[in-house]
């Protein structure tokens, strides 16, 4: 009755109660009646029944009558009235009452409180209050999570609202609360949209608890929901150490249940392994669990590949890993058979390792990479041609591959391979790289020892049998050289040339022993070749012997001018039918395998190569940068002594010009005496008198000064020029020094000789002509030149005074010493040139500013380049692992798959 009760006052049909037995009657008549009776019987009841009114009254909408009913109630059921009053303004749109109201009710009971929240919840809603609604729904969830419809409420309007946090919370508890598989499938929408990434692994950890008890498929989903979202993430590593944990707690976990889990074990056991990104000391923590679940979760059928990375690396890591695991891992190979995944596995693998390589500042050996897409081409098979060294291999080859082997037997040095192409080609692969041409001439010459030429012939025998041939060099002694052994690891059989009438000599025998020893399982057939006259005796007892020694291998007669059809048949019947396909497939297997692990090596030696190298580096970039430094201090020294002894020069050349000119002018200008006459007019005659020794100063200085300087200056210029020249070769052999230490035209210290030019049209126009300005050498007013200027006037104009004034002028000319006119001539005329002496120096740093360029710059990247390279060695030093833990990642999965291979190789 009490949740009848409940019901109907949620409802709002509590009046109903009243009803009964007056069903066809109005409710508002009924309760009227009731309310009349009650009054005359003393009030009892009067509460119920205007409670009742009120929800009559809402009913039809008279909100104002309801709450009329409903205000000031006192009895049992006072508190749903002040809620429905709530509800009646709520109506009315007067939200701020509705809200105070709501706010007042004070009950214990679960339904009204749940009610009121809801109602607030679409209040504040409707209001914008969105953060005020979201703390309502949570608060509402919290005390009664159960309530109906409010979780869905609640995600609704998380959803709405994009409140994710939320959203995913609520999901949470809901999977825990009710173990709903709706709840589930909402949870796991969110994890694929990744709107729950913020959260730390360990918070799903009860929610997949409680899927792995109720719903183990969708806890897969969530799982692997889960695992997608952290992958590349800060919390990646977190979470599979938390999911592994939570999984190692289950106990025994089902099998093959979860294919998309065990996909992103693989994945992650991959990238872990094979990207290079990973440190061992990072790895070490979780991959004992990753390892140990992935192998639990596996389906039988293909946990090979789990159970193989379990013992890898635990092989190489124990620590963590039970001896159970162990166990199991190895059980599950016992049963493992091989598959073309194992080969494409070693394909990827090669493929990881030689990204990273790259980024290593190393490379796989392109001769490796060609052996490995070699192995990969299972359109053809790999037939290895070798012999003794005059025993009729190219005899043979010649018989098989026409002209195009005896053009190839010109390089019969090298490994040769042929294959089937419509259109003729050539390449040579080396350790270094690949050269592709049209023809053989292009590439002669490019060869090393370990290299081979690859064919591709439109022999038509290639074509039909599905055959590639590489031809090995002709062995002089009884030893296979190492490189060699590259190549015969690519054969799917073997062909040995032998000769019929001395079969299977010592030297021979000794061949084959290493060939059988490095290649245990090769098949090997025999080619027999006669020289001169047919012997069918001799081959006959060749083939007995042959067969005594090798009863599994093809003897095959090849010469001297053999059947070629049946040639052609043998062959393909001893590589072809001999050989079956799923055993072509492990042998190749096995050869990736082997041909990886060289290529670790190798990698091991690149890398202590590369240590030596950038030690060397740092030397010979320490010793580039010591005599670079050595040479601009020596360049600065030629520079300055140069300057000086070119300025010395130059110096000294104007000073005898200077001297001579300082003893010639007084004397020039004295014998300016005979320019006087007794009949002169001595009243201006020291105005003409100035006048004439202007001139003869002018004729002076243009035609003897000017023409010693120029003859002294061009000596200056010849001397000049041929310092600079030295000074041009030295550096020259400086520039060849570091050229021949460095590299081919490393610098080039060139001069700039245009200095030498300016400077000849400077000296030229300089040299050339002059105009003295006026010199006032008899008008300046020392006392002897004021007397006789006077004396001039006041007797000048007096006849019989003239002869006394000439001989005063005469004397006064010829006694007078000049000294300091000389001076200021030569101050004005040697104006130039000692400016000309100042601009030496600047100039001549322009002519050697080249040279300082080109070495400071090159000193700046030398050391640039060493700082890198110190650097380079540092970080190397700093940090090994960042090399050898990738190095040992990439061992472990190749571990991995040797693994495999030895299962396979027991169960085919």
């Amino acid at each position: 009755m009490a949740m009848n009760l409940e019901k109907m006052l949620i409802e709002k049909t509590y009046y109903e109660s009243f009803m009964e037995g007056n069903e066809e009657k109005h409710p508002g008549f009924v309760l009227a009646e009731a309310y009349l009776d009650a009054r005359q019987k003393g009030g009892k009841g009067l509460p119920e029944i205007r409670f009742a009114q009120g929800e009559v009254y809402f009913a039809f909408r008279d909100y104002e009558g309801a709450i009329h009913k409903w205000e000031g109630s006192d009895g049992p059921l006072r508190q749903w009235a002040v809620k429905n009053t709530a509800d009646a303004f709520y109506e009315l749109g007067e939200l701020a009452n509705a809200e105070d109201l709501y706010k007042s009710v004070e009950t214990m009971n679960t339904s009204l409180k749940a009610e009121v929240a809801l109602q607030l919840f679409s209040l504040y809603i409707e209001k914008g209050k969105e953060d005020a609604a979201s703390e309502t729904i949570k608060g509402l969830i919290s005390e009664n999570p159960g309530y109906p419809d409010a979780a869905n409420l609640a995600r609704s309007f998380f959803e709405g609202r994009a409140d994710w946090d939320s959203a995913t919370e609520l999901a949470a508890n809901e999977i825990v609360r009710t173990k709903s598989a709706e709840w589930a499938d909402i949870l796991i929408s969110y994890v694929d949209r990744d709107a729950t990434a913020s959260y730390a692994p360990v918070y799903f950890n009860k929610v997949l608890t409680v899927l792995y008890e109720t719903d183990q498929n969708r806890f897969g989903e969530l799982a692997a929901a889960l695992w997608k979202t952290y992958r590349g993430s800060e919390a990646y590593f977190a979470w599979i150490e938390e999911f592994n944990a939570l999984l190692a707690s289950f106990g025994r976990l089902p099998v093959g249940n979860w294919p998309e889990l065990s996909l992103l074990y693989k994945e992650a056991y991959l990238d872990f392994t094979t990207s290079g990104n990973y440190s061992i000391q990072s790895l070490a923590p979780i991959m004992p669990s990753l390892l140990s679940n992935w192998l639990a979760i596996e389906d039988k059928r293909t946990n090979g590949l789990a159970a193989s990375a379990l013992l890898a690396w635990s092989g190489r890591f124990p620590a963590g890993i039970s001896a159970e695991a162990i166990e199991a891992a190895e059980s599950s190979l016992a049963h493992s058979k091989r598959t073309e995944n194992d080969f494409a596995e070693g394909l990827a693998l090669i493929s990881e390792i030689s990204a990273w390589a790259e980024g290593q500042g190393m490379q796989i050996s392109p001769r490796m990479e060609w052996i490995a897409g070699e192995l990969a081409n299972f359109r053809t098979r790999h037939v290895v041609t070798a012999g003794l060294e005059g025993n009729g291999k190219a005899h043979v080859l010649k018989q098989i591959l026409g002209d195009s082997y005896t053009e190839a037997e010109m390089i019969a040095s090298t490994a040769l391979a042929f294959q089937y192409r419509d259109e003729a080609a050539v390449s040579i692969v080396t350790d270094e790289s690949v050269i592709e041409g049209e023809e053989l001439g292009e590439l002669e010459g490019t060869e090393n020892e370990n290299s081979i030429y690859a064919f591709s012939l439109p022999v038509p025998f290639l074509k039909d049998s599905g055959l590639s041939i590489i031809d090995l060099p002709e062995f002089d002694g009884d030893h296979v050289n190492a490189d060699h052994f590259d190549y015969i690891g690519l054969a799917d059989s073997l062909f040995f040339t032998v000769d019929a009438s001395n079969p299977l000599t010592a030297a021979e025998r000794l061949v084959l022993g290493q060939i059988r020893e490095q290649a245990p399982g090769l098949p090997i057939h025999f080619m027999l070749t006669q020289t001169g006259e047919p012997d069918p005796h001799a081959f006959e007892q060749a083939a007995m012997l042959i067969k005594g020694s090798f009863p599994n291998s093809e003897v095959i007669k090849a010469g001297p001018a053999p059947d070629r059809e049946r040639l052609f048949e043998s062959i393909v019947k001893a590589a072809v039918i001999g050989t079956p396909e799923r055993s072509i497939l492990g042998s190749r297997t096995d050869k990736l395998l082997l041909l990886i692990r060289k290529t670790l090596d190798h990698l091991l030696f690149q890398r202590t190569e590369q240590e030596k190298g950038i030690q060397a580096e740092i030397e010979n970039k320490e010793q580039m940068a010591a005599k670079l430094t050595g040479a601009i201090h020596q360049l600065g020294d030629i520079e300055a002594e140069s300057i000086e002894k070119m300025r010395k020069s130059y110096r000294k050349r104007i000073d005898e010009a200077k001297a001579d000119a300082l003893a010639d002018i007084p004397e020039l200008l004295r014998g300016t005496a005979d320019f006087l006459k007794e009949d002169s007019d001595f009243r201006t005659v020291h105005l003409s008198l100035n006048d004439e020794m202007n001139r003869r100063l002018n004729v002076y200085l243009n035609e003897t000064a000017l023409p010693k300087l120029r003859t002294s200056l061009g000596e200056w210029m010849e001397e000049t020029n041929s310092e600079l020249s030295r000074i041009q070769e030295f550096l020259d052999e400086m520039a060849e020094s570091f050229n021949s230490l460095y590299g081919s035209d490393w610098i080039r210290l060139d001069c700039d000789f245009r200095v030498l030019d300016d400077w000849q049209r400077d000296i030229g126009r300089m040299a050339n002509s002059y105009q003295l300005d006026k010199v006032n050498v008899l008008l300046r007013r020392t006392p002897s030149q004021i007397f006789l200027k006077g004396a001039g006037k006041l007797l000048g104009a007096l006849p019989q005074n003239s002869a006394m004034l000439y001989h005063r002028y005469k004397n006064f000319v010829e006694n007078e010493d000049y000294l300091d006119t000389a001076r200021l001539v030569n101050d004005r005329f040697f104006m130039q040139f000692d400016l000309f002496e100042k601009a030496i120096a600047r100039d001549l740093s322009l002519f050697f500013l080249n040279p300082h360029q080109i070495l400071q710059g090159t000193l700046a990247t030398t050391q640039e380049e060493l700082a890198q390279s110190r650097q380079k060695a540092a970080d190397m030093k700093k940090n090994p692992a960042k090399f050898h833990d990738p190095m040992a990642l990439f061992g472990i999965r190749l571990r991995q798959l040797e693994w495999l291979e030895i299962a396979g190789r027991g169960n085919n």
